[in-house]
């Protein structure tokens, strides 16, 4: 089951001046998606999830009720990734980004390549000890996901593979200049 449709939300901001906040499935190129936005478009890109490194890791700061309106400035264009679990206290503060002027974009897969994705990423141990009651959690939320995200939903990931950043730009850009 995919939580995504590729129906996109009319916008009058031109994206060179967006600030996107972009949750979705794990392992559907959230991060990456926002590494290329900072190194091709010049957007600032805040990462709030623990990123593995050569050096370890590296921990997002603790989320705090100023945090979105901090981040919205800046910068004019800036992209925040966030595979926050889908509990009510995350949904509002996703409101909380939604009034800092951040659209909300959901980046989706299905679960089964999602997971696939996940152990190739993490292992089994961690797929099993992680992965799993995240995703229960997830299917338990597709209502609350819905009504958050609306129509800025896109598919990353399926079954041939990565959708290329460039086309989730274009995408993102035919949703503002529709």
């Amino acid at each position: 089951m995919f939580f995504a449709c590729k129906t996109l939300v009319k916008s009058t901001i031109p994206v060179s001046s967006m600030k996107f906040i972009i949750s979705g499935m794990p392992c559907c190129g959230k991060t990456y998606f926002g590494d290329w936005l900072r190194d091709m478009h010049g957007y600032t890109h805040i990462n709030l999830e623990v990123r593995i490194t050569e050096q370890g890791s590296v921990l997002p700061p603790t989320l705090y009720v100023q945090m979105p309106q901090w981040l919205a400035s800046l910068s004019s264009r800036v992209v925040v990734t966030w595979g926050y679990k889908p509990v009510n206290k995350g949904f509002e503060f996703m409101r909380q980004f939604e009034a800092a002027g951040f659209t909300p974009w959901w980046f989706d897969t299905a679960p089964a390549l999602s997971r696939q994705h996940f152990i190739m990423r993490d292992g089994e141990a961690e797929t099993r000890r992680d992965f799993e009651p995240l995703m229960e959690k997830l299917l338990e939320s597709v209502p609350l996901i819905s009504a958050t995200y609306r129509e800025r939903r896109i598919v990353t990931l399926d079954e041939n593979g990565y959708l290329a950043p460039e086309a989730i730009f274009a995408e993102l850009q035919a949703a503002s200049a529709a």
